[in-house]
């Protein structure tokens, strides 16, 4: 359960990161080729995935937003009325900053238990099952394969298990 989980994670991510670095390339290119702030701000909107464009966009609007409340007539290019406006852009900058970092970071504790938990769960399982063998032998008074196999079948089974979840 634990690897299929963690298969769904790992490819759920990789594409969320390959959307994201090619959005990033985008945006970028857009921001050092285009010199309208506000054209880049309305190209950038569809950019959903880049964490760059986000952070360009959070910036912007506020800036926009504190402008339009100091100066309400002032138009939208961003060259006038800046004023007194770099704290709230700046928390406005570290909002989203947290925002993006969580969101790159999602499920990633989960990974990280699971990848350091699963071989200890597999070592559980594999003493279990030769603990199993070894009172087979007991009860028994042999070491037949008829004994032994099925506590050595559960030991390797939860040694795959473990190893399983672990891998990925």
């Amino acid at each position: 359960m634990f690897s299929v989980v963690s298969w769904a994670i790992i490819f759920t991510k990789w594409r969320f990161f390959r959307n994201a670095g090619q959005e990033t390339s985008y945006f970028l290119d857009l921001f050092w080729d285009t010199s309208d702030m506000s054209t880049i701000y309305r190209e950038s909107e569809d950019l959903v995935f880049s964490p760059v464009a986000q952070l360009f966009r959070s910036g912007y609007s506020e800036l926009m937003r504190m402008r339009r409340i100091q100066n309400p007539s002032a138009d939208d290019n961003g060259e006038q009325g800046l004023n007194g406006l770099s704290e709230y852009v700046e928390r406005s900058l570290k909002k989203t900053t947290i925002h993006e970092t969580a969101r790159l970071e999602k499920a990633l504790s989960f990974l990280a238990t699971t990848g350091n938990t699963a071989p200890f769960i597999g070592l559980f399982g594999t003493v279990w099952g030769i603990m199993e063998s070894f009172r087979g032998i007991g009860l028994k008074g042999s070491a037949s394969l008829a004994v032994v196999a099925p506590g050595i079948s559960e030991a390797l089974i939860a040694t795959a298990v473990g190893l399983a979840a672990a891998i990925p």
